[in-house]
């Protein structure tokens, strides 16, 4: 992502920055704040409750099932991003890159989530997403994130769940940018 950072050959009046590059900064910053917001909803309420040591590791049956959903909707977003890749004549080099690097950031997702192992995502056959289906699966996904991370029990398991909201919610923006170009 360092790209969003990255000085133009545009600069203006040696400002060091081109109006896009501005922009793309001031949303970063808003999505920050936006996202510190967000833990704080999802945690607020939450208050640690005293847990044997035997039972640290363990989540509780709906904690478990926060996380088999959000597993679920990971796998299925790895599922998209790897179709499109896989098809992916249309698709100029820095498309290419940025799907990959999301891609990347899925399966991450799947790791704090402590999903080490997982089925792929079946594909429809003969249907690519398009940059569109894409940005609305990343949109889908963190209003869904953040709804699981209000039902979640465990604060960690909240702020993990808050974050990949964010992080979704980022996707969806850099998207709509690679597909407004």
């Amino acid at each position: 992502m360092a790209k969003y950072g990255a000085l133009s050959s545009r600069d203006r009046k040696g400002t060091g920055m081109d109006r896009r590059t501005l922009l793309a900064g001031v949303g970063l910053a808003g999505l920050a704040l936006g996202s510190s917001a967000l833990l704080t909803s999802c945690t607020e309420d939450a208050t640690p409750t005293p847990t044997d040591s035997a039972n640290t590791d363990a989540p509780t049956s709906d904690d478990a099932n926060v996380i088999a959903s959000a597993a679920a909707n990971e796998v299925a977003l790895i599922g998209r991003y790897e179709q499109v890749l896989a098809a992916g004549s249309a698709l100029t080099p820095a498309v290419a890159n940025l799907l990959t690097e999301i891609l990347q950031q899925h399966r991450l997702h799947l790791q704090a989530l402590s999903v080490d192992d997982f089925a792929p995502a079946s594909q429809t056959a003969g249907v690519t997403p398009t940059l569109a289906d894409l940005t609305a699966a990343e949109r889908a996904a963190a209003d869904e994130r953040t709804l699981s991370c209000e039902s979640a029990a465990d604060p960690n398991l909240a702020r993990t769940l808050a974050l990949i909201a964010a992080s979704e919610a980022s996707h969806a923006q850099a998207l709509t940018t690679a597909g407004s170009r």
